[in-house]
């Protein structure tokens, strides 16, 4: 039972059992489910195209255009002139698409600049803060040494 014959009977036959349609579902959705379920589609358009005869028509058309080469000319008038203001409109929204994207990258990356200088200079005052008190208490420590040392050397 091919995924097009498991649609049919869902739509057929809805009281089947849970189980049942658990298996169908997993054997509609697996690659040979999708496979036939494409081909089935397929043959059905094609079927549809050779029914309504739209090869010919095509054909037809073509040699009526391959006759009258005016004809053509103007048609090809008309569908650029229709085409033109469709392809303008989808080429600005794609234009515009490119343009807020790239701004919003111009105005993320300044934000970023702007917050990894002021966090970076603020790494930088509590390192320059620590070194400079810890300066100040080596100093000071040794300070206290060398009176400590010079107050042991005038006892003796």
């Amino acid at each position: 039972m091919d995924s097009i014959e498991i649609m049919k009977s869902e739509v057929q036959s809805p009281t089947e059992d849970n189980q049942n349609d658990k298996s169908k579902f997993k054997k509609m959705h697996s690659k040979r489910g999708i496979g036939n379920l494409y081909a089935g589609m397929k043959e059905r358009c094609c079927e549809f195209l050779e029914g309504t005869k739209v090869y010919e028509k095509l054909a037809q058309m073509l040699a009526y255009m391959e006759a009258n080469p005016f004809f053509t000319f103007c048609l090809f008038a008309i569908l650029a002139a229709v085409a033109t203001p469709i392809v303008l409109f989808v080429l600005f929204a794609i234009v515009n698409v490119a343009f807020i994207v790239a701004g919003f990258i111009i105005v993320e990356v300044t934000i970023f600049i702007i917050g990894a200088t002021v966090l970076s200079s603020s790494v930088f005052f509590v390192i320059t803060a620590v070194a400079v008190i810890g300066l100040f208490l080596l100093s000071f420590y040794l300070i206290f040494c060398y009176v400590v040392i010079l107050l042991k050397k005038l006892r003796t």
